[in-house]
């Protein structure tokens, strides 16, 4: 997931189950201090403020501005005798572009919006299963790529594997077009399809509907790199 922590260190944690951000404008929160459950957010809850106000009125006390503790707490305290069903219960209420992954004492979720603005994936190494914004973090720890978490689709992974315990898709696609033009890794696919042929073939169409008499085409920043190259 894309989010900082602080974490200065890359050491080997002594879990079989751990949540990892390396990012801007995410977070990575537990909803009780040095406990479970914890949440990685990568994107934007757009009615946080409504959220957050129903919350505080049934006695719910926050500790930050985010909308990453919002959502963390929606789902911490709503009903439910199973993570599964405060899941069901929850999710719907939330409105916004995001991807969540839940550490709980017993599984791992991955959460995709249903529209698809934010990216997910899933990974595998051995017997470790893996989730991440962007293929390239599964190619970097050397796991391999298994698919796309849908959009809307809630992952349940514990110790039998991965299962879809529900589904929130909407009834249209909307991949982030950002991501395409410069959030996503260029050593990265998206919906199968490849970051950096995507942006070089951006450069061809700008080339073609915009020439210019240039000896140096000159990306700024480095992600337009491909851009360049294709123009």
């Amino acid at each position: 997931m894309r989010c900082s922590t602080g974490v200065r260190s890359r050491r080997v944690l002594p879990r079989r189950m751990a949540v990892t951000c390396a990012s801007f404008g995410a977070w990575a929160w537990s909803a009780r201090c040095s406990a479970s459950p914890i949440f990685g957010h990568n994107g934007n809850c757009i009615n946080a403020r409504d959220l957050r106000g129903d919350l505080s009125r049934e006695g719910v006390s926050f500790t930050t501005s985010s909308d990453t503790e919002v959502v963390a707490q929606l789902i911490a305290n709503e009903e439910g005798a199973t993570w599964d069903e405060r899941l069901i219960r929850a999710l719907p209420k939330l409105q916004g572009a995001w991807s969540l992954v839940i550490l709980t004492p017993s599984a791992l979720y991955a959460v995709r919006d249903p529209l698809g603005v934010r990216p997910l994936c899933l990974g595998r190494k051995g017997d470790a299963w893996l989730v991440a914004s962007e293929t390239c973090a599964l190619e970097t720890v050397g796991a391999r790529f298994i698919r796309d978490i849908a959009p809307g689709e809630v992952l349940r992974i514990d110790d039998r594997g991965p299962l879809t315990v529900a589904d929130f898709a909407a009834s249209r696609r909307g991949l982030c077009v950002f991501e395409h033009v410069y959030l996503a890794s260029v050593a990265s696919d998206l919906g199968g399809v490849s970051v950096y042929a995507t942006r070089e073939r951006m450069g061809e169409t700008l080339a073609d509907e915009h020439p210019a008499a240039a000896d140096v085409v000159i990306p700024v920043p480095d992600s337009a790199i491909p851009a360049a190259v294709g123009y």
